[in-house]
């Protein structure tokens, strides 16, 4: 047999090596628990899996408004050009909680929004179909509290650039990993 005959492994002998150490690794664990005394194999405790859970964050935007990032300084932006929205966050109480920005991302589908909630415990990072209409976002990740978070949100927006009062309302869901109250 030559040095790359014996290099060389099919995918089947490498799958059968594979079967045989995994049934031998398999048999060595029945066999040691039948020497310890036990006549039959114990099961072992699975790890406890949380339970997703939805929990429901409001949050509302003040002072919002469009920009363009390609509209000429103190001209306004033509009608068919990208904006994105920004502003501030509140809680229900008014109190400032954070900033809002989006980022739109072209295609030849049109735009795709990244949104980002820059909160004082943490970022939480969206991304959609671009526009100020009801469409639902994908929460995607975000940083602090916000670590690992996942689940969907829709928002409301108002800008006074198109007739609107400057607010916002953003309902989110977040699905959690069990065990607390919040995210």
């Amino acid at each position: 047999m030559s040095e790359n005959d014996r290099l060389t492994t099919t995918r089947g002998g490498a799958l059968r090596r594979l079967l045989l150490l995994a049934g031998g690794a398999a048999g060595g664990i029945a066999g040691g628990r039948a020497l310890a005394g036990h006549s039959e194999a114990a099961a072992l405790p699975a790890p406890a899996t949380p339970v997703p859970k939805s929990v429901e964050v409001v949050l509302y935007g003040r002072n919002w408004r469009l920009a363009s990032h390609t509209a000429e300084h103190g001209k306004a932006p033509r009608p068919d050009e990208p904006r994105t929205p920004s502003g501030r966050i509140v809680g229900a109480d008014g109190n400032h909680l954070g900033e809002f920005k989006a980022a739109n991302v072209l295609g030849s589908g049109g735009a795709l929004q990244l949104q980002t909630f820059d909160l004082e415990d943490g970022t939480i990072v969206g991304i959609g179909a671009g526009g100020v209409h009801e469409n639902p976002f994908a929460i995607v990740g975000g940083t602090g509290r916000y670590v690992g978070a996942s689940g969907t949100y829709v928002g409301k927006q108002a800008p006074p650039e198109l007739g609107g009062d400057g607010t916002a309302e953003f309902r989110l869901t977040f699905t959690t990993r069990g065990g607390g109250d919040g995210i």
